[in-house]
């Protein structure tokens, strides 16, 4: 959707996990992501109809939904025996809609579709089977995961995406949901709907997998939990058994190079320094916004005061922040976005944050903030094709046009000279190299896609 945009695929592991199970209870997997594998619809649909499945499992999100049912009737069709399984979010917010929509599909909701799935498959659905609502829940214990196959699922498809120093990466949960759920948790996460409560592997279990990762070759592993560890026995763990396998080595060095997403206000200096000579690289932070209103009523739990503390400490222990910022607040003027620009450009300027990606306020179903655009009239659209970054889907006190001005503003905050200056003197590898290029690259695409008129 956007003119640089392989850095926004990821490897879905919940479908990673799903493909395992099936696959380690005798049945026939084939994993086939036509989007990472560069292939055309028709050439997609050609090799389902060669293949024959009884069962297709799709991943369903917001954007591309109703162009995933249209892939759905096409199946049908091509294929009348065989049982369309539909997952993920969206469906989970509006599990109707695919029959509403003209589809023959089982919809499976809930966050724990891996679960889910295996036991559709297991009880043999019947041939082509019509609509119905499986309904999933989120308490299986995550210690009955098995090893993670990547190989099977075509990690390396993935591996040029994400924000990966050291390629190739790898995605992987250490849990399931994030830790900080006071009064629902952040109003715009999907996953509030998604998985109900906060569970995770044991400390053993993701060990592993960071070590099958890197056995498969991977240098990179990013842990794509909510929000990593909180303070405590399991996060102290984990520090000690990563900083062997890295040899307490910094991620330049280390074995495996780690990231994860984490909470402004979490933590204190000294864990950001353990992590750090654990082998930690990435730390993703959702600032979100700098105006105390704004982080109140989308229930961040935060303060602006915690970003700045958050990013000089883990800046100064030598990992590298990644912030992330939303425009577009139906109740944000221009000076609250101004005053997030302004404090974004301070932390480039201090050295705090070493990379950003700025987009608009979406409001997805099943969200809190769905629930109140509904409410309180916010909504412009329910259109799913338009749910893409491209455009305001919520009311908002600025203009379309300044909305996406303040983005641009925000990455010409983040990316100056000096910033350039800074990283090119930090050079020291191909990897840093290459990693500064694909940045900038991203960069100017983001400043150009929000140039975009509004549909």
């Amino acid at each position: 959707l956007f003119s640089v945009g392989e850095e926004a695929a990821i490897f879905p592991c919940v479908m990673a996990w799903a493909a395992t199970m099936l696959k380690q209870t005798g049945h026939e997997v084939r994993w086939l992501d036509g989007q990472t594998m560069d292939w055309p619809w028709a050439r997609y649909l050609l090799s389902l109809r060669c293949w024959q499945p009884d069962v297709v499992c799709w991943e369903v999100k917001t954007p591309s939904a109703l162009r995933t049912y249209e892939a759905v009737k096409a199946v049908n069709e091509a294929l009348p025996l065989a049982t369309v399984v539909l997952v993920g979010d969206h469906v989970t917010a509006l599990p109707q809609e695919p029959q509403e929509m003209g589809c023959r599909a089982l919809v499976a909701t809930g966050g724990d579709y891996d679960y889910t799935l295996k036991e559709i498959v297991d009880s043999r659905p019947p041939q082509g089977a019509n609509l119905g609502i499986v309904a999933g829940h989120t308490n299986h214990d995550l210690t009955s995961l098995p090893a993670m196959d990547r190989e099977l699922c075509r990690w390396r498809d993935y591996s040029r995406m994400g924000n990966y120093l050291y390629r190739p990466g790898t995605h992987g949960y250490s849990a399931r949901d994030c830790w900080w759920r006071h009064q629902g948790g952040c109003t715009f996460c999907s996953w509030t709907n998604t998985f109900k409560n906060y569970r995770t592997m044991s400390v053993d279990q993701f060990m592993a997998d960071v070590e099958s990762a890197h056995a498969l070759g991977a240098r990179e592993y990013f842990d794509d939990a909510g929000t990593w560890a909180p303070p405590g026995k399991w996060f102290e763990d984990a520090i000690s058994q990563l900083a062997r396998f890295n040899r307490n080595r910094r991620h330049h060095q280390a074995v495996m190079a780690m990231g994860c997403n984490d909470r402004p206000g979490a933590r204190q200096s000294t864990h950001y320094e353990a992590m750090a000579a654990a082998g930690f690289r990435f730390i993703l932070y959702g600032l979100e916004s700098a105006n105390l209103e704004t982080l109140q009523r989308i229930n961040k739990g935060q303060h602006a005061e915690d970003m700045r503390n958050a990013a000089k400490w883990a800046s100064e222990a030598g990992l590298q922040p990644h912030l992330t910022v939303m425009f577009g607040y139906p109740w944000e003027t221009r000076d609250d976005a101004a005053r997030t620009v302004a404090l974004v450009r301070e932390l480039f300027d201090r050295g705090w944050a070493n990379s950003m990606q700025a987009t608009l306020l979406m409001p997805y179903p099943g969200t809190q903030l769905f629930r109140q655009a509904e409410e309180n009239g916010w909504l412009l659209t329910t259109d799913w094709n338009r749910y893409t970054m491209n455009e305001c889907i919520l009311k908002c006190p600025m203009s379309h046009a300044e909305v996406l001005e303040k983005i641009r503003a925000c990455y010409r905050a983040a990316v100056t000279p000096k910033y350039v200056l800074r990283k090119l003197i930090t050079i020291r590898t191909r990897d840093d190299f290459r990693f500064l290029w694909r940045g900038l690259r991203f960069w100017a695409g983001q400043i150009r896609d929000f140039s975009a008129h509004p549909h």
